[in-house]
């Protein structure tokens, strides 16, 4: 998993921190929370590649809240990520570019955000079906179904 947090006031940046990925920027979508006087972004993600757990994948649920519609996808490289829908909708040209995609969560749903994250079920279904769905797709369409 990685994760890198910038702070900007005034359109500075003011502090970073390290990201162990030679692709950043290019590769990551940033998610913007506005904070009282500066907006906090956060970059996280699952490499699927790697080492990883069920852990890793409620801190990927626990990064956003539960306050538009988000939609789990693991791009080409194997990069599992949250996207959020409400702002940006996509398309099935875009679709294609993925290995595999969730259904998406409509917020307020309870899907994302620190409670599903420490809902254990929930969280270990998820972490399945990116098991069963990569590095191979279990079956012949990009939509992952979850039974949750």
């Amino acid at each position: 998993m990685n994760m890198i947090t910038i702070t900007i006031t005034n359109m500075m940046i003011m502090s970073t921190s390290t990201i162990d990925r030679a692709v950043w920027p290019f590769d990551l979508i940033g998610r913007c929370e506005p904070q009282p006087s500066h907006w906090r972004m956060t970059f996280m993600s699952v490499d699927l590649k790697g080492n990883w757990t069920d852990a890793d994948i409620a801190k990927l649920l626990a990064s956003v809240t539960d306050d538009r519609d988000w939609r789990l996808e693991v791009n080409a490289a194997g990069v599992a990520d949250l996207f959020d829908k409400t702002a940006n909708p996509t398309g099935a040209d875009y679709d294609e570019t993925l290995h595999c995609y969730l259904e998406t969560w409509m917020k307020g749903t309870d899907f994302v955000g620190p409670s599903a994250a420490s809902d254990t079920t929930l969280v270990g279904k998820i972490a399945k079906a990116l098991r069963e769905n990569y590095p191979a797709l279990k079956g012949a369409e990009k939509f992952v179904y979850v039974d949750l």
